[in-house]
């Protein structure tokens, strides 16, 4: 079966689907027997090929229609409380690269570094509040 869809894939949407699975590059490259290079660069946009894409969709258990949607992404963002939701940039450095740089960071200190930068954090009209979510 021969994939058709009219709009073009987004890696935000790759990167969506395994923060709401839970998934890992690392995860999704071992589960699919790609190589962790090529499902990063998945992430960030390179067009993956029909196999690839059902492989991601079988593991994310998500339809391959879903790597395509267009529009606005909102997800948590560990920059702000955990009640705002923010519009999803494609990131310029993978999280991996940002979880290797925090990853020697001991908690308290991080722990303490996010409420230092909730407590003078200005939001812009960009961030949209969710009540009643802990």
């Amino acid at each position: 079966m021969k994939l058709h869809i009219e709009s073009g894939y987004r890696g935000a949407m790759l990167c969506l689907g395994m923060d709401l699975r839970g998934f890992t590059a690392r995860d999704i490259a071992q589960a699919t027997g790609l190589k962790l290079k090529i499902v990063t660069s998945f992430m960030a946009g390179s067009q993956p090929g029909e196999d690839e894409l059902k492989q991601l969709s079988a593991v994310l258990d998500l339809p391959v229609a879903f790597f395509y949607r267009q529009g606005a992404i909102y997800q948590c963002d560990p920059r702000y409380p955990p009640d705002y939701f923010v519009p999803l940039i494609e990131p310029s450095v993978s999280r991996e690269t940002i979880a290797d740089m925090l990853r020697n960071v001991p908690d308290d200190e991080l722990a303490a570094l996010a409420a230092y930068i909730h407590s003078v954090a200005e939001y812009g009209a960009g961030i949209v509040k969710m009540e009643g979510l802990k």
